[in-house]
């Protein structure tokens, strides 16, 4: 039997075919011929992102389904693709077809962020050139640095030579139709799906490769040296460690230490004549993303620099989980907070990555129209992370919604329009609630355990995503910042990439990155009695 899959503009994005005995829904048949739905609730039927319509071969109606989908919709055919079991042939038209379209043919973005160094802010600051370069000679040194998170991969081609970084490219990571976040990807990896994931980001990553060549206009037979950061489960699913240590307590990775590969040795496959360098973390939830952060932002400069006049430095990366790094005269400390896919675009309904067409920006006109603005002008089809906590801001400041994240009456059973066909759900602000007050709270633990107040910090590094976005004024308003710190915090974009970048163009960058990891002192907060306390209080608006 098989099934016909089209995008909503009637092309034909695939054919599936399987046996008449299987038992598999539609979305592992999907994944199975590398077709890729959204599915952030990792199939427990509980996100309803993973709508598609039968035209032909519709499948019973599940339990499930009944509770997400309307009557109406029920009758058009429309059901959930974790759900649903084929039994026949069929045609099935994908309904995020303008996201998946984008995701299937990978984003080229280009990040114009102005980082001057200043007496003020005395932060390595390498930046992203989006000019053009003149093509280079052939035979060239090349390096391609990366970091692979858990909802996008970043990548930048560097000259190994001049230490030019000559392009960069973006694009989805596919490892989320097994979930949102890192949870549910080590459970899909624990029940099976290892594998699958670890061949998913192989792919992801060759034709991110790829793409990066064709824009510099260099030969794979350049490429010397690949460098990869990333969080800990992402590097645990790339290099096919087991990850049953990273899903319970006492949660024991397989290594954290500086990795070298040849590139066959990883990718299973020779690609590329080149070697590569996994960089070091420090803990289960404290990756490698955040130790080349903390190396590129300068962070670790100023702690063994400047002896004389200490300085306190408070370093967040903004993702699923909310990693944390607190310089000061005594030492560097880190942590890690659960915060949740919210601020990434997962479990909200309308909520997406960072990609054209997500709403990034939002302003309330008269407390019932939303102004919004999306990533390269192109027609709205949701909302990421910057755009998510800007319309919580505006809500909030508007009072469509109370000091308990209630919204108003008439907004309660079909949510706020944000824009045409895009809503703000109760849910999806409850979902804010949470992600913000867990990292409000462990921010605060944090400083307490140190001793320190949020008016004796000197700096804010904000990295990730929200650092290169980032509306700093809303985000104090909803109270993801202390008032204190409004005037001190500085966003440094990718921070994660260009410590990778930094490790193609000085060679000793790695081995410090290991010597941060090894100096780095965890702090557990699941054990400060204070910090459940702190995030009640700040699931509320204040």
């Amino acid at each position: 039997m098989n099934i016909t899959v089209k995008t909503q503009s009637g092309s034909v994005a695939g054919q599936v075919i399987f046996e008449e005995k299987e038992k598999k829904t539609l979305l592992e048949l999907l994944r199975e011929d590398q077709i890729y739905l959204d599915a952030p609730c990792n199939g427990n039927g509980s996100c309803g992102k993973c709508l598609v319509q039968y035209e032909k071969g519709s499948t019973k109606v599940t339990a499930a389904e009944q509770e997400t989908l309307s009557a109406a919709q029920l009758q058009q055919g429309f059901r959930l693709a974790c759900q649903s079991v084929p039994q026949k042939d069929a045609v099935v038209v994908l309904q995020s077809s303008e996201e998946m379209a984008v995701q299937t043919k990978f984003i080229e973005k280009e990040t114009k962020t102005d980082r001057k160094d200043s007496a003020e802010k005395p932060v390595r600051q390498n930046g992203i050139d989006s000019g053009e370069h003149p093509v280079r000679p052939q035979n060239d040194n090349l390096g391609i640095a990366v970091d692979i998170g858990t909802t996008t991969l970043a990548a930048a081609l560097v000259d190994q030579t001049t230490k030019e970084t000559i392009c960069y490219a973006v694009s989805v990571n596919h490892q989320r139709t097994y979930g949102a976040d890192v949870i549910t990807r080590i459970q899909a990896a624990c029940e099976g799906k290892q594998d699958a994931l670890q061949a998913g980001i192989c792919d992801d990553l060759e034709d991110l490769f790829r793409r990066l060549l064709e824009k510099g206009q260099k030969k794979k037979e350049d490429i010397k040296e690949i460098v990869i950061a990333g969080n800990t489960t992402m590097c645990h699913l790339l290099c096919g460690f087991s990850c049953e240590g990273l899903g319970s307590a006492p949660f024991h990775p397989v290594d954290l230490s500086l990795q070298h590969y040849t590139y066959p040795e990883l990718f299973g496959r020779e690609t590329y004549p080149a070697t590569v360098t996994i960089l070091p973390g420090i803990s289960t939830f404290v990756g490698a993303d955040i130790v080349a952060g903390l190396y590129s932002s300068g962070m670790c400069d100023l702690w063994r620099q400047e002896a004389n006049d200490p300085k306190t430095v408070l370093f967040l990366d903004i993702g699923t989980n909310g990693e944390m790094a607190l310089l000061t005269p005594g030492g560097l400390f880190v942590t890690s907070v659960a915060a949740g896919p919210a601020l990434e675009g997962g479990k909200i309904r309308c909520g997406m990555p960072g990609i054209p067409g997500a709403i990034a920006k939002a302003s309330l006109l008269g407390r019932q129209r939303m102004i919004t603005m999306t990533i390269s002008g192109a027609p709205a089809i949701g909302i990421c992370g910057t755009g998510i906590l800007e319309i919580v801001s505006e809500l909030w400041k508007y009072k469509v919604i109370d000091e308990n994240g209630t919204l108003s009456e008439q907004y309660q059973k079909d949510g706020f329009p944000v824009a045409k066909g895009i809503v703000f759900t109760q849910e999806d602000i409850r979902q804010v609630q949470m992600a913000k007050a867990a990292i409000r709270a462990g921010m605060e633990v944090l400083l307490q355990t140190a001793g320190i107040p949020a008016e004796k910090v000197d700096r804010v590094l904000v990295a990730g995503g929200f650092g290169t976005a980032l509306n700093i004024e809303k985000a104090v308003t909803i109270g993801l910042f202390p008032k204190e710190v409004h005037d001190k915090i500085r966003l440094l974009g990718n921070s994660a990439l260009e410590g990778a970048i930094d490790c193609i163009k000085d060679p000793q960058a790695a081995e410090e990155m290991q010597q941060i990891a090894e100096e780095a002192v965890e702090k557990n907060l699941a054990m400060q009695e204070d910090f459940q306390e702190k995030y009640i209080r700040y699931m509320q608006f204040d």
